[in-house]
């Protein structure tokens, strides 16, 4: 598992709701970061181990697309393992 990726999908949904699933191979699951439209840096959002994780927060303005960054780790225990995914991109809209 060290040198495994998880794999995301994003599938956008209305009202600003994105799905994103995932593969966790061997590990107990996946941790998810997100990045919106304006931030710097990825926040951590859920461990999720079961797909898919529904990010729900309400858009930054409402009634306005916004561009969401989503990545993802394996976790086994408390620990991160392997290599971060991809970075996926999304436009949650209203």
């Amino acid at each position: 598992m060290t040198q495994e990726q998880p794999t995301l999908y994003a599938n956008v949904k209305p009202a600003g709701v994105v799905e994103i699933d995932f593969n966790k191979m061997d590990a107990e699951g996946v941790h998810i970061y997100g990045m919106r439209d304006g931030e710097t840096v990825f926040s951590y959002l859920a461990s999720e181990t079961h797909a898919a994780y529904v990010d729900n927060r309400p858009l930054l303005a409402a009634g306005k697309p916004e561009t969401r960054q989503y990545k993802a780790v394996f976790f086994i225990g408390k620990s991160e393992i392997g290599l971060p995914s991809a970075v996926v991109i999304a436009i949650a809209a209203p």
